[in-house]
């Protein structure tokens, strides 16, 4: 049994007026429905409608679509910025993430090689204290030991905020800065 699949025109009421933002692929369409102004949003290819609403006055109605055409403009850029992409990431650029609940742990990732467009190996490599005396017990600020590698080359999709070596862990680039670590053991 084949089902229908409705299209955008099928929620398009007729005679209504068709407002497009110039900065989005966001399209409005205005109308009237028992003397209440009225507006539908629709943005990319969807066929149904993002909002169905009607107004007070048509000056509510233009402010929410302005909202409307404002809200789609700013996902599309978000959309961008966190596009995977290893654009700017060279090999030998490391990476670090600091995680843990009871205690402060800093991993460190050296690009060993890029893979098509968004993709990297990276392999995890050790650290070195390079604390100040003035350091409490059980804490230390540690820097990365380049081209000490202690495991395994993995793929990872690197975005331009970082990538995710563990569902739990976001690494980012490494600043050059020493990043505070805690133990107890």
């Amino acid at each position: 049994m084949q089902t229908y699949k409705p299209k955008r025109e099928d929620f398009i009421p007729e005679g209504a007026e068709e407002r497009s933002d110039l900065e989005s692929d966001a399209v409005a369409y205005l109308f009237e429905n028992r003397g209440r102004p009225c507006a539908k949003l629709f943005v990319g290819k969807r066929a149904r409608p993002e909002w169905h609403y009607w107004f007070k006055t048509p000056e509510a109605r233009d402010k929410r679509i302005e909202e409307g055409f404002r809200d789609r403009r700013r996902t599309l850029a978000s959309k961008t910025r966190y596009r995977p992409s290893n654009a700017g990431i060279e090999v030998g650029h490391i990476f670090v993430a600091s995680w843990g609940y009871d205690q402060t742990n800093v991993d460190f990732w050296q690009v060993t090689k890029l893979v098509g467009k968004s993709m990297a190996e990276v392999r995890p490599i050790g650290s070195v204290d390079a604390s100040s005396e003035n350091v409490a017990p059980m804490t230390e600020h540690v820097v990365p030991y380049a081209d000490h590698f202690i495991g395994p080359a993995r793929r990872v999709r690197i975005s331009n905020s970082g990538f995710n070596p563990e569902s739990f862990i976001h690494a980012c680039l490494w600043d050059g800065k020493p990043c505070y670590a805690s133990h107890y053991a």
